[in-house]
């Protein structure tokens, strides 16, 4: 631990989690980047409103399918929304004027029933529909004036898309400077990592790491202590060999000179 404690920064954890795999992301880890290369996912602190379970209503999921994508069925949208909000607590946001989001990308109404949150339709990605980053504009419209607006994908478009991805770990936490919220992935043994920077300069930023190959991208030191205490000390020794070989070789000459014979 000292050579790596040396080169990395200590961190407060805020919230660590891990999440029964859903059988969701075998073999989709190109999909998952892809994924959020556009998007942002910002953890949930609080369920401030109680809530015990999310629906999606048949209207919502039919629109889902025609809008969203990819085809799915109701026990599964269902299954990963709840997820999301109830186990993960992140990605799914509830905002004014029953209005909601899910990765600051896919926009929805919903209303409320006692302890329950109904979805009662979706309008689309904001990713592949631009007009629904001014949504609140949009319902005006369509509530004064008598034309309607196409919503509708096409289906290969539909068929391209990623049900909001599932984490097997999650890990909130907060550096020198800036607080992370970082992800773990699993595809075939092998693990990856995005982690989205939560505040700082660079907020909004995901950075991918792949933990089965050399490291490529310099990463923060508080970033590479995170990773340490997820297991992988191998990975951080290999980026401080990497990024940071000379000081490590003066470093490892020091310590050789304090042992005792």
């Amino acid at each position: 631990m000292s050579v790596i404690s040396h080169f990395t920064k200590g961190i407060e954890i805020e919230d660590y989690r891990g999440h029964m795999h859903l059988g969701r992301n075998e073999g989709n880890i190109s999909l998952i980047q892809e994924y959020f290369n556009n998007k942002y996912r910002h953890p949930l602190y609080s369920n401030p409103s109680l809530i015990k379970r999310i629906q999606v209503s048949d209207h919502a999921l039919n629109r889902w399918n025609e809008r969203v994508g990819p085809i799915t069925d109701k026990y599964t949208l269902e299954q990963v929304i709840n997820t999301l909000f109830f186990q993960i607590r992140c990605g799914v946001e509830f905002e004014p004027q029953d209005v909601g989001v899910i990765d600051n990308d896919i926009v929805f109404t919903y209303y409320k029933e006692n302890d329950t949150i109904v979805i009662s339709t979706f309008y689309g990605r904001k990713s592949l529909n631009f007009i629904l980053n001014s949504f609140i504009k949009l319902r005006r419209f369509n509530k004064y004036k008598s034309e309607k607006i196409d919503l509708s994908i096409p289906s290969e478009v539909l068929d391209s898309q990623l049900l909001p991805p599932i984490p097997s770990e999650t890990m909130i936490f907060q550096g020198s400077w800036t607080k992370y919220y970082m992800e773990k992935y699993t595809d075939y043994g092998s693990s990856w990592l995005f982690i989205h920077e939560l505040s700082g300069e660079k907020h909004g930023r995901v950075i991918p790491v792949d933990l089965t190959l050399p490291p490529s991208e310099k990463l923060s030191q508080s970033i590479l202590r995170a990773i340490y205490l997820m297991g992988y000390s191998d990975y951080v020794y290999q980026h401080v060999q990497h990024f940071k070989g000379e000081q490590l070789q003066k470093y490892l000459q020091k310590l050789q000179l304090h042992i005792p014979a």
